[in-house]
């Protein structure tokens, strides 16, 4: 499944990168098709779906607003704890300035080996009670760590774990040679993903930075 982080402690200082226009990608709510039946992972900060965008697959990451933390995430207190009182609360600034960040850096990107997005819905400036979301395309066999992890999964062979290897390795040779380098922070089977034929693409770059 599509996990995502739920182990940070406080929010990661946001991409540094020159701005691209998410407009271009802007998607109608009304075309999308989720819902909490279709929960693929969970973590302190958004929720990821197994989504229909017009009909396609999609995968749909939502940002967690200020009042959904507060009431719903297990990791609430534990992140913000008595210790951290000077962090005692996301807000939805925040939350609308992580979205953007790691849109506009997804925006850049573009590798057989990582996560495509597919389109945004910003958080509307009238509606803050809207989540923002992320659309990615949706790969189908799930993540690495299922495979490894899951003894009811067949074990991948030697041959197919070789091949998801490389294609991590060309993933992050692509990222650490960019003109601007960015580094993931966060690689670990749970953000593998891979697609019908076991070809496998990096996911989840939310904590990635740019050098």
């Amino acid at each position: 499944s599509f996990i995502i982080r739920s182990d940070a402690h406080v929010l990661p200082t946001p991409h540094k990168v020159r701005r691209h226009n998410l407009r271009t990608i802007q998607v109608d709510r009304k075309d999308l098709d989720f819902s909490d039946r279709d929960i693929l992972g969970t973590g302190t900060f958004s929720t990821v779906y197994h989504g229909k965008l017009l009909g396609m697959d999609v995968a749909v990451k939502s940002f967690k607003l200020e009042k959904e933390m507060t009431r719903n995430s297990p990791d609430f207190e534990k992140v913000f704890s008595i210790e951290n009182e000077k962090v005692n609360k996301i807000k939805a600034d925040d939350i609308k300035e992580r979205f953007e960040a790691e849109g506009h850096l997804m925006l850049r990107l573009r590798h057989p080996h990582i996560i495509q997005l597919l389109g945004v819905c910003p958080m509307d400036c009238r509606e803050e009670k809207e989540n923002p979301l992320l659309i990615f395309e949706y790969l189908e066999s799930g993540s690495l760590c299922h495979y490894i992890h899951d003894v009811t999964q067949a074990p991948l062979d030697h041959a197919t774990l070789f091949s998801v290897g490389r294609d991590i390795a060309l993933a992050l040779n692509y990222l650490h040679n960019r003109k601007i380098p960015v580094v993931h922070l966060d690689v670990k089977s749970a953000n593998v993903l891979l697609d019908a034929y076991l070809r496998a693409k990096i996911a989840d770059l939310g904590l990635a930075q740019p050098l």
